[in-house]
Parts: structure tokens; sequence; C-alpha cells
């Protein structure tokens, strides 16, 4: 039966306003709005303009839902929604997405000015993205996971939920971190009431409901090998 709690946070950094430097950012305009969902069959990086030479702003999961709005003149770029139906917007090959050509030429054309290596958009820069970066188990089996923010805007106070399964799937622990809060580059190590006896490899997800809107919402998984501690 999986174990539900709220963790204690230590932060190990301390917390620094964000900085307000911008520099000019690629502006994506779609002659029109269209917005089917597409669910990705496997792992797709979404780029700040349609060429692979092009700056990824995010990486949509395997299984990872986006709304179309619309495509390059040549059909071989989708401009995106990630999440479905989120604000931020990007370009993914068409065929990482898997549709046909009667459903891509469905869509309607879509212009993309940038310098090359062009850089990710305003308003994907205010976002937070929260990554977990270790697991390990303290004395008595205690799990503790560290965070961080790679992201330009900090988190505020937020309440983050975090699920530890094992690679087969089953779920042992759902937790509740929080209140949180990380400015950008801070980090913290979070101790849980989560008590992990068996030794194995165990599959953290942080924010799988994506209840907090981050630049990136394909880094909030870590796979980790968990061993007791003796003694």
């Amino acid at each position: 039966m999986a174990a539900f709690a709220i963790a204690a946070i230590v932060l190990r950094d301390r917390i620094a306003p964000a900085s307000t430097a911008a520099e000019p950012a690629p502006h994506v305009t779609p002659t029109a709005t269209v917005a089917p969902g597409v669910r990705a069959p496997a792992t797709a990086n979404v780029y700040a303009w349609p060429d692979r030479a092009a700056d990824v702003l995010a990486i949509l999961p395997a299984g990872g839902t986006a709304s179309l709005h619309g495509r390059s003149e040549d059909g071989a770029w989708l401009l995106v929604a990630y999440p479905a139906g989120g604000a931020a917007r990007g370009w993914v090959r068409a065929l990482a997405l898997g549709l046909g050509e009667e459903a891509v030429t469905a869509l309607p054309p879509a212009t993309a000015t940038a310098a090359a290596g062009g850089a990710p958009r305003d308003d994907l820069r205010a976002l937070p993205d929260i990554v977990p970066t270790e697991a390990l188990l303290l004395q008595g089996g205690r799990l503790a996971v560290g965070l961080r923010n790679l992201g330009a805007a900090p988190v505020r106070d937020a309440s983050i939920a975090l699920h530890v399964s094992t690679l087969a799937g089953e779920l042992v622990g759902v937790l509740r971190i929080g209140p949180t809060t990380l400015a950008p580059g801070g980090a913290a190590t979070i101790i849980t009431p989560l008590v992990i006896d068996a030794p194995g490899s165990y599959r953290l997800e942080l924010d799988p409901a994506n209840e907090i809107a981050e630049s990136q919402d394909g880094n909030n998984s870590l796979q980790a090998l968990l061993v007791p501690l003796k003694g």
C-alpha cells in the first residue's frame, strides 16, 4: 500500500531574487489557431523554431499530450502548445508525433522568425524548472531527495507532489512537499517520512499531474538505486 505523507525540507542555498534581464526572444506567430490534441508516441524535443539547430525548449515525454496550432510550409514541423492547452509553444517534427500527411496538411500554415539557434521565448524564461537531482536512504531507511530549480523564475510557497514507485510500477509512496520556496539555481534536500526497507531501483516522479507551470515538464523523474544503511 502506498504511503501518504508530508515531507520536511532543508534548504541548501539562500533564496535570491530572479534576474530581470531578458534577451531578444524568438517570435512565433501562427496564422490561425486550432486546438486538436496529440499524444506523443515517443519522447520528442520541442524546439524554439522549426530547425534542429534551434534551442531545445522542452522535452515532450512519451505519452505526453500537446495541442496543435499550425505547421511549417513544408509540413515537416508542427507548432504545438505543451502541455495541451498550455501557454508555452514550440516546434516538434511531424514524424516524431506520428501524424499522417492528411492530418498535417489540415493544419493552418504558421510562420516563425528567430536568429539561428535563437533563445527561448520570454514566457518560458519566466518559469521555474524543478528537477529531482538525487535520492538516498538515511538511517532507518528514510528517503531523502535532492531538488534544484533550473529555471529562471523562483518557486514560491509551492506544494509539490512526489510519487515513488518500483521499476515494475508498484507505487510505494505518495508525498506532498511543501510549502517549498526555491530561487533560480536554488537547491533543497527533502527528508521524507517514507521508509524503504527493500534495496533496489526506484523511480521518483515530481509533480506528476503538472500542477506547477514549468519551462520543462520532461525532466521531472529520476531513477535511483536505493540501499538501506546498515547499523
